[in-house]
């Protein structure tokens, strides 16, 4: 009641807000910052401390950062590949020649062939 002896109007506030007491005031709070299109684009904007923004974005710099680290593992996973089927080649090589000493050897051994 006023001075007047009359009920008090209800503010008016943002719509679809729900929530009591401090949570319906973040709430509104928050409803309006997204209508607000400069407290908007301050509620949507870089968190300087982590480096992100209230979506979890990274910075472009921290993007290229990442890019770069995944760049350099993807190099160093194709070397030791490479490196791997090298030792593959030269273990397949060795393998084909013990086999073919193996034939060899049975071919003249008279006590296997007997």
């Amino acid at each position: 009641m006023d001075k007047h002896n009359r009920p008090q109007k209800k503010q008016k506030g943002p719509k679809n807000v729900q929530g009591k007491g401090k949570d319906k005031k973040l709430a509104q709070t928050l409803s309006t910052r997204e209508q607000d299109p400069q407290i908007g684009e301050f509620s949507h904007g870089q968190c300087l401390q982590h480096g992100q923004n209230s979506h979890g974005f990274h910075s472009q710099r921290e993007v290229k950062e990442e890019q770069d680290l995944f760049t350099q593992i993807i190099q160093e996973i194709q070397f030791v590949e490479a490196s791997i089927d090298v030792e593959l080649g030269k273990f397949d090589s060795n393998l084909n020649k013990i086999t073919s000493d193996i034939s060899e050897f049975k071919r003249n051994d008279k006590t296997y062939n007997e």
